[in-house]
């Protein structure tokens, strides 16, 4: 038995609609672990320089006050994110009547899909047997219409960028070791700059 205009549509409509809405969850994740990756490379290279002598660790708040103040950027970016995402899934999202149209365009059926879907959904029409009929027929053949998935490739390249630039800083331990070996000569008075001497 051929399957109805109507369920083929609707079935191909729901496949695009997840795939969209997959596409757009990525793409939020991804912009969220940037800024997470940011945040730790931030808070990261303030300790290095802490550790490394170069400042007093008096002008950085705490860790915890760090990794707070990270959370809820990072919370915002995720908002931001989650909520263009929602926005962009509305504007993208198909219905079965989207789908029979664009059939319709890219076969040049002359509005067979458009006119079987609603026939079957109620609308009188006088050669609706006929129409039935041949768009059955030929709906078989067709493939899904449903557009690949498009990963975000450059947002995920960003990713592995930030990630490759947070691993590249020196550890705690490494950035203690360096100072332990080439200790940082104090300033002597003389040596300060007359505007840091106040």
């Amino acid at each position: 038995m051929q399957p109805t205009v109507s369920a083929t549509m609707q079935r191909w409509a729901r496949a695009s609609n997840r795939r969209r809405f997959a596409e757009e969850i990525l793409f939020a994740l991804t912009w969220v672990a940037i800024a997470a990756l940011i945040a730790a490379g931030i808070i990261r290279f303030g300790g290095l320089v802490v550790d490394l002598g170069w400042l007093s660790g008096e002008r950085f708040p705490s860790r915890t006050a760090q990794w707070a103040f990270a959370a809820w950027a990072i919370g915002w970016v995720a908002k931001l994110a989650g909520g263009r995402a929602l926005w962009r899934y509305r504007k993208r999202r198909i219905r079965p009547k989207d789908v029979a149209r664009w059939l319709d365009q890219r076969h040049g059926t002359d509005e067979l899909w458009t006119t079987a879907l609603a026939v079957e959904e109620g609308e009188p029409h006088g050669l609706a047997e006929s129409i039935q009929e041949r768009a059955r027929a030929q709906i078989a053949r067709l493939r899904e219409p449903v557009e690949p998935f498009r990963e975000p490739v450059r947002t995920i390249a960003g990713i592995g960028v930030a990630a490759a630039v947070v691993a590249l800083l020196p550890s705690h331990a490494e950035a203690l070791a360096r100072r332990q070996r080439e200790p940082i000569p104090e300033r002597t008075p003389a040596e300060v700059p007359s505007t840091q001497r106040r």
